[in-house]
């Protein structure tokens, strides 16, 4: 009887040990299982930090983007500067164009004054030979009446 108690005991220690290795193999498996939920929480922490990284790296590309608008628009704003500068360079030179403009419309005005200044002389010294013509005339006309008598 004391061997069957023996073989129970051993029999309850050969379970009781089955059981334990079954309970470290599971431990074991829940270690790996661990293990490999920590590598995943790791790669999921990775993972929002690389998102973090594209949202970052979207905003400064449209940042980058932007600043290209703006440079183009500057360059743009720079050439709308220099055809505003050319505008008022042509609008300078109209202005001086309209004052020369003036300048030979007097000055035609101040030549056909001068001509018909000429021609007033030009009459006014016909004017003086008809006069003296006139007097002469006169002069040989008392000669004339004096000599008939």
């Amino acid at each position: 009887m004391k061997r069957c108690d023996s073989d129970a005991r051993d029999e309850e220690r050969c379970e009781r040990e089955a059981w334990d290795e079954e309970k470290c193999e599971r431990d074991a498996r829940d270690e790996e299982v661990c293990e490999g939920d920590a590598r995943d929480e790791e790669r999921c922490e990775g993972d929002a930090r690389d998102e973090e990284r594209c949202e970052r790296d979207a905003r400064d590309e449209e940042r980058c983007e932007g600043d290209a608008r703006d440079e183009q628009r500057c360059e743009g704003d720079g050439r709308d500067e220099e055809v505003c500068e050319g505008d008022a360079r042509d609008e300078q030179r109209c202005e001086r164009d309209a004052r020369d403009e003036e300048v030979c419309e007097s000055d035609a005005r101040d030549q056909e004054r001068c001509e018909r200044d000429a021609r007033d002389e030009e009459v006014c010294e016909g004017d003086a030979r008809d006069e003296e013509r006139c007097e002469g005339d006169a002069r040989d006309e008392e000669v004339r009446v004096r000599c008939t008598g």
